[in-house]
């Protein structure tokens, strides 16, 4: 390849407008290949990227990935015109070029390039010339007319390139065949074998007449096409039609704010190939992502455990309800505490109190916050009043009984109250028409609230992940430390996840409140959690979202669909979210996350309906004196 110009992949860009191969620059070599599979479409030019972006994905390539296709070699086959009267007479056109290659059977393709090269013109003018004086020298009608046709070719002639590719010396022969039939004019082929990248590379360098002495004595068959019409022969696959990849909607803007130094790490690259990078800084405000099952969202996730772990001075803890992705990084990094209800046991009391000025006041947090959890989890919304109130005189009767009561406590105390065996000597009017209320629900209504929580009091498992908490959650909060909570709601159900995913979110809350009270180092600690809406109704969430900056404490927070949390919470999330990430989605997802970047709200929809797995739209927030930087199509690392 020529210095000025570079190998770039393209995939067409549905609902992009109108196309002009004159985007593609005043020299350019476009090949379309068949792999065996699909047709693929490499570029050789010196055009921008930007511009092509408006009609392409754009992915740069080299030469390697095209030797790739083949194998170890290919042949090519150099396209010429047999006779010199039509390199300055006859027009080359070629019939249906992508159709042709999208009917092999096997890996071959077409390459079409051109050269706006000046002294072709002037070439064209020299030979009308030429001809205009022999005919006048001759008298000759004949050679007067030819002459009128060169000159009235000149304004459109570019200098052309027609190459056949194959896998083989037989696909080549067919190939050849199979293009001379399409062609306006008799072809020729200068055959070769190509062996390495650089004899590829010569090969696919877009035209040119050779210099000084081969515009004098060079060869006058190579292959010309008429401005007008060169649109037709180089005419683009259509994804209705051929089979090849494409992407949708229009591109984004690739201004990027830089992140460089120490805190900061890759994610992925833009599709330019310029890496995009983000800093443990951005994530302060806390970071969102979504996208389908299977569209890139796990790897991402471990992609930023192990960055944010590898710079070491932030806690990084992890909540999985599926369980497989705390799994797999607990392989790839050994040292972290892992943590699970059988493969390795630990108890998280959800009554446990929180640390705070006095006993009273931490009853008084708890309990609030319990009262909500609880009415998630036992479902009784026709006596969300009562359970209410009952709940909360309890609790703080089980806190004045027991130092650490537990939920199997709190299981006994409403079994005995329906029952009339436990008697709380409370002198308010109000706790005596919610026992009342209590005592007058159906056996049936009652069982099934209370078998939600039944299981707490037996299940021996519940019993010791809701026992007295083994965890020293102010030492999974220290720099460096790494903390995966294996969660799997299909050995747990989903209250259970829940009830516990819960419960470690109020704890580290609790525990960075007190930080703050205590006077302590407000070191940072990230929280990542996965199935966000397992604590999405959480009230504490929005304080969070909206304080927890200034204790310490940063979300990072995932789901599949927005579907799943109130619309409320996620306009909270796209106001407060720092960094945020969309994968694959589709619906009404569409239009809602449009709201990330209002400027960009109809580019951004139609840049999410393109994106395929393991690529996403990044959105930064802009750190203090930072022009606000546009959403950016990021291709994500690998594992």
């Amino acid at each position: 390849m020529g210095d000025e110009t570079l190998l770039y992949e393209l995939e067409p860009r549905i609902g992009s407008g109108p196309f002009s191969y004159k985007l593609f620059g005043p020299r350019f070599t476009l090949c379309t290949v068949n792999d065996g599979k699909e047709l693929r479409l490499f570029l050789e030019t010196a055009s921008s990227l930007e511009t092509l972006r408006a009609f392409f994905g754009v992915e740069k390539a080299s030469l390697r990935d095209v030797m790739g296709i083949f194998g170890r070699e290919l042949w090519v086959g150099d396209a010429r015109v047999k006779r010199e009267e039509d390199f300055f007479l006859s027009e080359v056109f070629v019939l249906d070029i992508a159709g042709l290659v999208n009917s092999l059977e096997f890996r071959g393709g077409i390459c079409t390039g051109m050269s706006r090269d000046p002294e072709l013109k002037k070439l064209f003018f020299r030979r009308a010339s030429s001809l205009q004086n022999r005919a006048s020298r001759y008298r000759s009608g004949e050679l007067s007319i030819k002459a009128q046709e060169v000159r009235r070719r000149i304004p459109n002639v570019l200098l052309g390139k027609l190459l056949a590719l194959a896998e083989s010396k037989k696909g080549l022969m067919e190939l050849e065949r199979l293009l001379e039939a399409s062609s306006s004019v008799p072809l020729r082929f200068v055959n070769k074998r190509v062996k390495d990248e650089e004899a590829l590379g010569k090969a696919l360098d877009p035209p040119n007449l050779g210099g000084f002495w081969g515009i004098i004595f060079g060869e006058r068959n190579e292959i010309i096409w008429d401005e007008e019409n060169f649109g037709e022969v180089i005419k683009l696959p259509d994804p209705s039609l051929h089979r090849i990849s494409f992407v949708r909607g229009s591109p984004l803007p690739s201004l990027i704010p830089m992140r460089m130094g120490k805190g900061s790490f890759r994610i992925g690259k833009l599709e330019d190939g310029r890496e995009f990078r983000l800093s443990v800084e951005d994530l302060y405000r806390h970071a969102y992502l979504i996208g389908q099952t299977g569209s890139g969202k796990t790897t991402f996730l471990k992609l930023l455990v192990h960055r944010i772990h590898e710079i070491g001075e932030a806690s990084v803890i992890v909540i999985d309800p599926h369980g497989d992705m705390t799994v797999e990084l607990k392989r790839e990094i050994p040292h972290a505490k892992f943590f699970h209800p059988t493969r390795a046991p630990f108890s998280m009391n959800p009554l446990e109190l929180p640390r705070a000025e006095s006993r009273d006041h931490a009853i008084t947090l708890a309990t609030d916050i319990l009262l909500k959890v609880f009415k998630e989890v036992l479902n009784l919304t026709d006596y969300a009043v009562n359970v209410k109130y009952m709940l909360q005189v309890i609790l703080r009767t089980l806190y004045q009984e027991k130092e650490e009561p537990t939920m199997a406590d709190l299981y006994h105390a409403i079994l005995g109250l329906y029952e009339g065996t436990y008697v709380l000597d409370v002198k308010d009017i109000r706790w005596k028409q919610s026992v009342e209320a209590l005592q007058r629900m159906r056996e049936q209504t009652f069982i099934s609230a209370l078998s939600r929580l039944e299981a707490y009091a037996n299940d021996p498992l519940l019993q010791k992940l809701t026992g007295k908490t083994s965890i020293n959650i102010e030492e999974i909060m220290k720099p460096g430390s790494l903390s995966l909570f294996s969660l799997p709601k299909a050995e747990l159900g989903e209250n259970v996840t829940r009830l516990t995913a819960s419960t470690i979110v109020m704890k580290l809350w609790f525990e960075a409140l007190a930080r703050a009270r205590l006077q302590k180092k407000r070191t940072p600690v990230f929280l990542m959690i996965d199935e966000f809406q397992f604590v999405a109704d959480l009230p504490i969430i929005e304080t969070i979202l909206s304080e927890a900056r200034k204790y310490g404490l940063h979300l990072i927070v995932a789901h599949q669909h927005t579907k799943q949390i109130p619309d409320d919470l996620l306009q909270s999330i796209l106001t407060n979210c720092g960094v945020k990430v969309a994968f694959v989605v589709g619906g009404e997802d569409l239009s809602k996350l449009g709201r990330m970047d209002a400027s960009f709200a109809e580019s951004l929809s139609k840049a999410l309906t393109g994106l395929r797995v393991g690529k996403a739209v990044v959105k930064m927030t802009a750190r203090a004196g930072e022009q606000q930087p546009p959403p950016a199509v990021v291709e994500i690392d690998g594992d």
